[in-house]
C-alpha cells in the first residue's frame, strides 16, 4: 500500500470515528456511549496529530496556548469551566487536522451525513414527527447534527473540484423541515439555496438554462395558487412553532440577561459563570449561543481570536472563490448564533475546521 493510500485511510478512519463518536451517545445512553465517545474523540485526535508532521503550523499551535490560558483564567477566577472542557477543546482542534486534511475521502463523510439522515428517517417513521429524535436534545438538533459532517463534505468537494451534488443538502433540507426547528428551517434553506446558486453559476449553459426555466415555473405556480398555499401554510405541522411563536423567543432574554451580568472587567475578561445567570433557571445553563458559550467558558480574548480567524478565512475564501465554503461556513455560524452548537459542544471540531482550513490545502 503506498504512503498516500495509508494517509487517506487512516485519516478518514480518524473523521469517521469522530462522527460515529457524536451519533451513537445521542442514540443510546449508558457506559458504552460514553465508551464510545471518548474513544472516538481521543482516537480521532491521535489521527489529527499524525497530519502535523515535523511542525505545526503557527496559527494553531497560538489558538491552544490561547486556550490554556484563557481556559486557566476562567478556571482560577470564574468556575464556568473545567480542566475537562479544556482537555476537549484541545482535541477537538486535533481532530480538525483530520478534517481539514488534504488527504480524507469526502466519499466517507458523505457515508455519516447519510447514515445520520437514516436515524432522523427512522425516528421520524417510528415515532412521528413529534417523537424523541435524540436522547437529550429537542428535535431542533436534527439541523444541527446534519450540518456537521454535511459542510465538512461540501467544503472537500470543493477544494477536490468535484461536482456539486445537490442531493444531501436537499436532504438535510426536507429532514429539518419536518423537525420544526425555526433555526433549522431557516439556516438549512439559506444553505440549500445558497449551494442551488452556486451549482447554477458553475453549470453549462443547458443547466443553467433548464434549472432557471424550473425556477421560473415554480415561482409562477407559487404565485398563482399563493392563497392555497398560506391557507395550507397556516395548518402545517412543519410552520407550528413559526405560527405559534413568530421569531420570538426565550433566547432573547437569556442573552440579555448574560451581557448585564458583564458587569466589571473580571467577568469581561474571563467570562461570566452561567450558574448566577438566567440560563441556569430557565434553560439547563444552555446560553443557546454558542459565540456566548466561547466567551463564558474562554472569555473575551479568546472570543476575539476565534472572531478574527474566522474572518481571515471568509477573507481568504472570497479572494479565492471559494462560494462553497463562504455559503456553508455562513450557514453554519448563523446555525450556531441561536444554539449550543459549538464550545464545548460535539461538533466543536467543526468550528476549528472552519478556522484551519485554509492553512491545510496541500497534499
Amino acid at each position: 500500500m503506498s504512503s498516500s493510500k495509508l494517509k487517506t485511510g487512516l485519516i478518514s478512519a480518524g473523521a469517521l470515528l469522530y462522527f460515529l463518536g457524536i451519533l451513537i451517545p445521542t442514540q443510546i445512553s449508558g457506559l458504552f456511549a460514553l465508551l464510545s465517545w471518548y474513544i472516538a474523540l481521543f482516537c480521532a485526535g491521535l489521527t489529527g496529530l499524525s497530519t502535523i508532521g515535523a511542525k505545526i503550523n503557527k496559527s494553531i499551535f497560538y489558538v491552544i496556548i490561547v486556550v490554556l490560558i484563557t481556559g486557566g483564567l476562567n478556571i482560577a477566577f470564574i468556575g464556568t469551566t473545567t480542566i475537562n472542557d479544556q482537555l476537549l477543546l484541545i482535541f477537538y482542534i486535533f481532530i480538525s487536522l483530520a478534517l481539514t486534511s488534504p488527504y480524507l475521502d469526502e466519499n466517507i463523510i458523505l457515508i455519516v451525513v447519510y447514515l445520520n439522515a437514516i436515524v432522523v428517517a427512522y425516528k421520524f417513521i417510528t415515532l412521528g414527527f413529534f417523537g424523541q429524535i435524540y436522547l437529550k436534545a429537542s428535535s431542533n438538533f436534527v439541523s444541527v447534527y446534519l450540518m456537521y459532517p454535511l459542510i465538512v463534505y461540501y467544503c472537500i468537494s470543493e477544494r477536490k473540484d468535484c461536482k456539486l451534488n445537490l442531493v444531501p443538502a436537499l436532504i438535510t433540507w426536507i429532514l429539518s423541515l419536518l423537525s420544526r426547528g425555526r433555526g433549522g428551517i431557516i439556516t438549512t434553506t439559506l444553505l440549500f439555496v445558497g449551494l442551488l446558486l452556486t451549482y447554477l453559476n458553475k453549470s453549462k449553459s443547458t443547466k443553467k438554462v433548464i434549472l432557471s426555466m424550473a425556477l421560473i415555473i415554480l415561482t409562477a405556480a407559487v404565485f398563482l395558487n399563493a392563497d392555497m398555499i398560506i391557507a395550507k401554510l397556516n395548518s402545517s405541522v412543519i410552520t407550528a412553532y413559526f405560527r405559534d411563536r413568530g421569531m420570538r423567543s426565550s433566547r432573547l432574554l437569556i442573552w440579555n440577561d448574560y451581557l448585564e451580568h458583564i458587569n466589571n472587567i473580571k467577568y469581561l475578561i474571563c467570562g461570566v459563570d452561567i450558574d448566577q445567570t438566567y440560563a441556569a433557571v430557565g434553560a439547563a445553563s444552555n446560553l443557546h449561543n454558542s459565540f456566548l458559550n466561547i466567551h463564558a467558558y474562554n472569555g473575551l480574548i479568546m472570543l476575539a481570536v476565534i472572531i478574527w480567524l474566522l474572518a481571515k478565512s471568509f477573507y481568504h475564501a472570497v479572494k479565492n472563490r471559494c462560494w462553497v465554503y463562504i455559503v456553508c461556513a455562513s450557514a453554519m455560524l448563523v446555525r450556531a448564533f441561536t444554539d449550543n452548537v459549538f464550545w464545548p459542544a460535539y461538533g466543536t471540531a467543526v468550528l476549528f475546521f472552519l478556522i484551519f482550513w485554509f492553512k491545510q490545502e496541500k497534499a
